[in-house]
């Protein structure tokens, strides 16, 4: 992703995705700067502005930047899940599998989200999804 955004500094999605890298490796000053690019190209200036190098501003810029296009649960859950509260994160990922949310599945496989796997919760949202364990 990182070749992606020095080939194309324009590209929003790459943006957004290293973000999720980034926050998942717990490199939050990164993941911010890197979503804040993003803001950037899709003229969102209220998420433009100094932010902190923490989980908690990471999740309230994801939430600014993704909250209004849809699809927000799955990543914003996993920045939940991030800070440490797993029922809000469930709680979002439960939303977004009624919904139908297509980042669901990309989320909740990420390696950082490996501590999750023998919270029963989990189990129980891999058999809605059909997917395994």
């Amino acid at each position: 992703l990182k070749k992606v955004n020095d080939e194309d500094p324009t590209f929003l999605p790459a943006y957004e995705k290293v973000s999720y890298l980034y926050a998942g490796e717990k490199k939050f000053g990164d993941a911010v700067n890197a979503l804040k690019k993003s803001a950037e190209l899709m003229g969102q200036k209220d998420a433009v502005r100094d932010w902190g190098a923490d989980a908690k501003s990471y999740n309230e810029l994801l939430t600014i930047e993704l909250k209004p296009r849809g699809d927000w649960e799955p990543v914003v859950g996993m920045s939940y899940e991030l800070m440490g509260q797993r029922d809000k994160a469930f709680e979002l990922w439960n939303e977004a599998l009624e919904q139908k949310g297509v980042e669901l599945m990309m989320v909740v496989r990420f390696p950082s989200m490996d501590g999750l796997r023998g919270d029963a919760r989990y189990k129980e949202l891999m058999k809605k999804m059909g997917l395994p364990e």
